[in-house]
């Protein structure tokens, strides 16, 4: 997730180990240092790619954007989740039904 100020990678319980020491470098999503601010080189597909990505993304926006990693469940997969917009979270709903709540309580307050 790129909001402008930082990019968010959000790493879910069931990543599968693979994917985690291929990009990581841990087996285990607990092992997953969400402060390290960006990512070992690995010489590997999975770490390139995902490596690129962040790489493309930091050159479009011309500035280095630190890297946060967000564990799922950890405290602060809340702050990743609030830009979610179009997306239903546990926080409540997603945008589309939001804008129909909203339609709905000024159709009833004008009938």
């Amino acid at each position: 997730l790129d909001n402008g100020l930082v990019l968010i990678l959000w790493v879910g319980a069931s990543t599968p180990s693979k994917w985690l020491q291929e990009v990581f470098g841990v087996t285990v999503l607990d092992q997953v240092d969400p402060t390290a601010g960006n990512l070992q080189q690995f010489d590997n597909p999975t770490s390139i790619r995902i490596r690129g990505i962040i790489d493309e993304i930091r050159i479009k926006r011309q500035q280095h954007l630190r890297l946060n990693v967000v564990r799922q469940k950890d405290k602060t997969e809340h702050i990743f989740q609030q830009f979610l917009v179009e997306d239903k979270t546990d926080q409540g709903m997603n945008y589309t039904d939001f804008l129909c709540s909203i339609h709905r309580e000024i159709r009833n307050i004008l009938s």
